[in-house]
């Protein structure tokens, strides 16, 4: 989902990071190999207890899956625990010594961490024994599961994003609603075009919602993180100028200040009040779910979807897409790991792709279901998914790095884009302080582990 410029206050998130780093560092002393007694229906078959973070119709829909799972597969009963979105429930679990047998992590930034602190059973043994194999997996999927050379996790569908663009706005700004800007230069110019100032010298309307660094880092050809020397990249030249692309978006649409009070008045997400399809903002970087918002929440809407744009002196980043998605790990604890990499590996079958694909609207992680008909054609939504699942098959899929502090890596990032579009800090001296503080961190993880 795109990131606002500020999005809340500065101690919230560092509160909010601060209890989750609290929680890991338990997991240092909670020796996570003690498994909890493992338990059985009445008729004696294993319960394999899974936990999701999905709610409401994206429940039912999981839901379904396991009772999918549960018809084909009788010798085991998989039960299905919402953990509403809460990864911290999980961790807790792990620190009790009673982590359930499989789990999805809602935000993957945690995969390093977990697996750092030795919270997570290696999946290469398993995968060799019945695939998937790495390289039928989607790039931007994999690399999010990869922790000093092994596998922790196993994607179970993934986000890729793209440029969506209000086409109607393109025509009231004079612009042709048949071409997106395909540089992130000509992106500034079209973004400046399609802002509107009101009477009172306030916005009524911006061209770009300003997004993640991460996202803009990757565009710009920039890698944060060098995991085979454990080093830090964030001041590299490329992400110092995705930082200055940013601060200049900001600048191009009225400063800080405008965009700021703007933002502050930006409706629910999911709803026809979401800046976007209120027509307040007329480009927007989102993932693919958003041909299906469109439909519930700006039916009218003609809208188009491309690939984000790319700096004008690098044409080899075209169609670089941002991945995220959702990822499944089997605890160290885990009472029945070969169960539940049943489970996981099934997941990966046509079937359980294809049907969690079409309710959830999640990208397929096999490369082999990408075009799949049901998911791809016969409708507008489904078109505009198609283009998103044919970018996500490209060669330039980018995923945040994996560390083990990344919850910490996030939030600097997030700092250094309220310092330098507020001017505190230039964008060099807000990446160089991003480098500094998350090296401090990822060496004393890595020492402490030695």
């Amino acid at each position: 989902m795109s990131s606002r410029v500020s999005v809340d206050s500065p101690a919230r998130r560092w509160a909010a990071a601060g209890g989750v780093a609290v929680l890991l560092l338990g997991i240092w002393w909670a020796a996570p190999g003690r498994r909890a007694q493992a338990r059985r229906t009445a008729s004696g078959v294993p319960e394999l207890h899974v936990w999701s973070g999905w709610m409401g119709h994206e429940r039912d829909a999981f839901e379904e899956i396991v009772a999918a799972f549960n018809v084909e597969h009788p010798h085991v009963r998989l039960v299905n625990t919402s953990t509403a979105q809460d990864d911290s429930k999980v961790f807790r679990a792990i620190v009790s010594g009673a982590p359930p047998d499989v789990f999805f992590i809602w935000n993957s930034e945690y995969v390093g961490a977990l697996a750092q602190h030795g919270a997570l059973r290696p999946l290469d043994d398993l995968m060799a024994r019945t695939g998937p194999l790495a390289e039928d997996i989607l790039a931007g999927g994999l690399a999010q599961c990869r922790y000093e050379g092994r596998m922790y996790a196993l994607p179970y569908l993934v986000d890729a994003y793209a440029l969506f663009w209000n086409k109607g706005l393109f025509r009231e700004a004079g612009l042709d609603p048949e071409r997106p800007p395909k540089t992130l230069e000509e992106l500034l110019e079209v973004a400046a075009r399609l802002t509107v100032v009101g009477p009172d010298g306030g916005l009524t309307r911006m061209g770009m919602a300003p997004f993640a660094l991460h996202h803009v880092c990757a565009l710009m050809g920039g890698s944060l993180y060098d995991a085979d020397h454990h080093r830090v990249t964030a001041d590299s030249a490329e992400n110092v100028r995705a930082l200055e692309w940013l601060c200049a978006l900001v600048e191009r649409q009225g400063g800080s200040a405008q965009v700021d009070a703007f933002s502050a008045g930006f409706g629910e997400y999911a709803s026809s009040q979401q800046e976007y399809f209120a027509g307040k903002v007329a480009m927007v970087e989102s993932g693919q779910w958003w041909p299906s918002f469109t439909e519930r929440f700006a039916r009218e809407m003609d809208y188009g979807v491309c690939a984000l744009p790319y700096p004008a002196d690098r044409p080899d980043l075209r169609n670089t897409v941002p991945f995220g998605g959702n990822f499944a790990c089997i605890p160290a604890g885990s009472r029945h790991p070969d169960l539940a990499w049943e489970f996981l590996a099934w997941t990966q079958t046509r079937v359980a792709q294809a049907h969690f694909a079409r309710v959830m609207h999640g990208v397929p992680n096999l490369k082999q279901f990408l075009e799949l008909p049901e998911l791809t054609t016969g409708s507008r939504e489904n078109e505009a998914f198609g283009v998103v699942c044919s970018l996500a098959g490209g060669p330039n899929g980018r995923a945040f790095p994996v560390t083990p502090a990344n919850t910490l890596f996030s939030r600097e990032l997030e700092l250094a884009v309220d310092f330098a579009t507020h001017g505190t800090k230039t964008p060099a001296q807000a990446m160089h302080d991003v480098t500094v503080r998350v090296q401090r961190e990822i060496d004393q993880i890595l020492e402490a582990g030695r």
